[in-house]
C-alpha cells in the first residue's frame, strides 16, 4: 500500500505544476504498460509507446517490469521509453520481483524508479555465448568444413574453439555494448560513468528504497 501510494505521489507531484484548479483539474488518465519475462524485439510495444506519447488523453505513465533480462533489443524499448518521457510526459518505473539487465535498463528513462525489498536488480553487463562441441565430433569421427569470406566470418564456431583473432574481436564488440549500457544508465540517473562502471552486477534493494 505505502508503494502505491508513492507511485501516485510521485505522479502527482510531476502533474501538480501543470494543473489548473487542484486535482479535479486532471484529465486523461495514467497508463500502465507491464513488461514481463525475456525482453525481445516486440515492435507492437515500441508503437504503442509511441502512440501513447502523442495522445493528449495520456497523461502520465506506469512501467512495470519483472524480467531477468534479454537480448540488445532493450535499446529499442529503452529509446521509445525516454522519447516518452522526452514528449513532457511522467514515467514512473516499478520495478517487481526481477529487473535485470535489460529490465534495469528499460527504467532509466523513468523521474522515479521504486523497487522492492526483495527485487533483484542491477547485473550493468553484456554477455555472449557460445559452444564447442568439436571434441565430441572427433569422438564420432565427424568432421565440419567451412568456407568464409574472412578470417572473423565463422566467429564464434561451435565446431571449432575460437581462434585468438575472434575471441579478441568479440571481446571489444563486448566492450563496446557494455560502455553503451553504462552511458545509457549514466544518462538516466544522472551519475557519472565511472561511477556506473564500479556498482555490484546485481543486488537486492533495501527496504522502500525509491531511486532517483
Amino acid at each position: 500500500m505505502l508503494a502505491v501510494l508513492a507511485v501516485l505521489a510521485a505522479l502527482f507531484a510531476a502533474f501538480a505544476p501543470g494543473l489548473e484548479g487542484g486535482v479535479g483539474g486532471l484529465r486523461g488518465h495514467v497508463l500502465r504498460l507491464s513488461v514481463e519475462g525475456t525482453i525481445t524485439d516486440d515492435r507492437k510495444m515500441t508503437e504503442a509507446i509511441a502512440r501513447a506519447a502523442k495522445d493528449p488523453a495520456v497523461r502520465g505513465m506506469i512501467l512495470s517490469i519483472d524480467s531477468p533480462g534479454g537480448t540488445v533489443a532493450g535499446e529499442g524499448l529503452h529509446a521509445a521509453l525516454l522519447r516518452f518521457r522526452d514528449s513532457g510526459k511522467p514515467l514512473v518505473a516499478v520495478m517487481r520481483g526481477t529487473a535485470a539487465s535489460a529490465g534495469y535498463m528499460i527504467a532509466m528513462p523513468a523521474q522515479r524508479v521504486f523497487a522492492r525489498e526483495s527485487t533483484l536488480t542491477g547485473s550493468i553487463g553484456v554477455i555472449l555465448q557460445s559452444f564447442d562441441v568439436g571434441e565430441l565430433m572427433r569422438t564420432l569421427g565427424i568432421r565440419a568444413e567451412m568456407l568464409t569470406s574472412g578470417p572473423l566470418k565463422g566467429e564464434p564456431n561451435p565446431f571449432r574453439p575460437l581462434s585468438p583473432e575472434g575471441r579478441a574481436a568479440l571481446e571489444a564488440v563486448l566492450r563496446d555494448m557494455h560502455a553503451q549500457f553504462v552511458a545509457l544508465v549514466a544518462a538516466g540517473r544522472a551519475l557519472p560513468a565511472e561511477e556506473v562502471a564500479r556498482r555490484p552486477m546485481a543486488a537486492s534493494t533495501p527496504a522502500g528504497r525509491r531511486w532517483r
